[in-house]
């Protein structure tokens, strides 16, 4: 699925409810979109097999009719200038946002419905 972020930047995106986190970007998506955070020392950074792994906010996410306000997004500062990802990941934190998600296979849709506040 084709996902729109910050109004600007139109990534494809996979579900992966083995994600534990909300959305992962790639690294060049990530730094096109320029999130604010400390490159040095932001509190939230861990390293992985990737390398060092940033958490940051998105100003918005658009699925389809869909916009999400203020998404929390990961991405990991390459180890190895060829190990980025081309696609993003939508994680089961993210998900779990919604109280119904339907994966509509013969129409090709995936329709989220929000949970109440």
């Amino acid at each position: 699925m084709e996902g729109t972020l910050n109004d600007r930047f139109k990534i494809p995106f996979v579900i992966d409810t083995g994600y534990s986190g909300d959305l992962g970007l790639p690294y060049a998506t990530a730094e096109r979109a320029q999130f604010e955070y400390d490159r040095s020392g932001f509190t939230k950074n861990y390293l992985n097999r990737y390398g060092n792994v940033i958490n940051a906010i998105a100003a918005k996410l658009t699925l389809g009719t869909c916009t999400i306000e203020k998404p929390k997004v990961s991405f990991s500062i390459p180890a190895e200038p060829d190990t980025d990802s081309s696609v993003g990941v939508i994680g089961y934190r993210f998900l779990h946002n919604f109280k119904r998600i339907t994966f509509d296979a013969r129409h090709r849709q995936l329709i989220l419905e929000r949970a109440e506040p």
